[in-house]
């Protein structure tokens, strides 16, 4: 099914371009154009910017709920509302846990990334931590705060080297370098 989007402000090639059609199908542009081509629906922008999807690299959640709670409701709710924003691409990431709790979040992202009901693609987790410095925490629960431990990083890397995108952690820590 063709889908056209007519009358918006479309933001392409670093300028904004008025009078031109947005065609797609099946998700993907296939044309961009004066022209008035063959289509089976049409959403009329009424004037409004229409512009690429936008990319989250750092999103803990959304909706009240947060990636680390899980589960398959907390991951398509927090996803959904971003999607809801124009946000087509995220990263959820993982704070600073103990690894149980980390080990239950990535499996949940695993699981319910590519869910029908997930909307925005989910390209991978960032895990923000634990590996900082005790001395720059920032928002982090100091309580969770570690140097790598190679015996559980290495099991999250076999576990979920296809989930895990980022991983933000302290250079000067004894141990990251192997890291």
């Amino acid at each position: 099914m063709t889908t056209v989007i007519k009358n918006g402000k479309l933001i392409s090639n670093n300028k904004i371009e008025e009078n031109l059609n947005l065609y797609f199908k099946d998700g993907k542009i296939t044309a961009i154009t004066k022209e008035n081509l063959p289509y089976d629906s049409e959403i009329d922008a009424k004037g409004a910017y229409v512009s690429p999807g936008f990319i989250d690299i750092h999103v803990h959640g959304g909706a009240g709920f947060e990636f680390v709670d899980g589960t398959k409701e907390a991951i398509k709710a927090a996803a959904n509302i971003h999607a809801q924003h124009g946000t087509t691409t995220i990263y959820p990431t993982i704070s600073a846990y103990d690894n149980k709790k980390t080990v239950i979040a990535l499996d949940a992202l695993k699981k319910y990334k590519d869910d029908a009901d997930v909307l925005p693609n989910i390209y991978g987790a960032h895990l923000e931590g634990p590996y900082f410095s005790p001395k720059q925490t920032g928002a982090q629960d100091p309580s969770y705060i570690r140097t790598p431990d190679p015996e559980e990083y290495e099991q999250l890397f076999a576990d979920y080297g296809d989930v895990i995108k980022r991983w933000s952690y302290a250079l000067e820590l004894s141990g990251s370098d192997e890291f």
